[in-house]
């Protein structure tokens, strides 16, 4: 997978020097797919959520912490609100004291900040909930790990040369969590 990486690198710099600099980039040959395929979907649990606790309302514009924490507690009886409400303060960086019903989370918000794999967080990318969600082994936290540096290391060399990266679109069932690291990366 090293082999591929360096293969975008040199594309870019190759690219740096045509009129119309840019690459494409397929994120497949850069991780293991079947941890690509469980982190998407987890990625796409995390987003049903949402939709769940607004009823599946796709007008719904917002959902109260209170009745987010109800829905995910059914789906995952073991949560605590304690973990529920340290995902909240980590991820929206919103302090809360409790679950109440007039304190609200935005679709918007929800969509922007919920990646299951922090890429800018090097001590801990996984957040404990995520974690009790996912269940990720230790070669699964591995192996996004490496992915996200071999990104990395593309993006940062296509910056430096001033050179557009495009992200190839997968296939659907890793599309998710390809969004979710594309979007991270394109804020950096």
């Amino acid at each position: 997978m090293d082999f591929f990486t360096k293969c975008f690198c040199e594309a870019t710099v190759l690219a740096a020097k045509t009129p119309r600099n840019g690459i494409s980039i397929k994120f497949s040959p850069l991780v293991d797919y079947s941890t690509l395929k469980k982190a998407n979907a987890v990625q796409r649990l995390f987003l049903d959520f949402f939709d769940e606790a607004c009823n599946n309302d796709a007008e719904a514009r917002e959902v109260s912490l209170e009745a987010l924490f109800t829905m995910m507690k059914k789906r995952i009886p073991a949560l605590e609100q304690r973990i529920f409400l340290e995902y909240i303060k980590a991820v929206f960086r919103k302090d809360v004291d409790g679950v109440i019903s007039d304190q609200k989370i935005s679709r918007f918000d929800w969509r922007l900040n919920t990646h299951i794999y922090n890429i800018d967080s090097a001590s801990n990318p996984v957040n404990p909930l995520v974690q009790m969600v996912a269940g990720f082994e230790e070669s699964d936290l591995k192996q996004l790990k490496k992915f996200t540096e071999r990104l990395d290391k593309i993006f940062a060399l296509a910056k430096e040369k001033n050179v557009e990266a495009l992200c190839d679109a997968e296939q659907t069932y890793v599309q998710y969590m390809i969004d979710s690291i594309t979007e991270q990366f394109s804020v950096r």
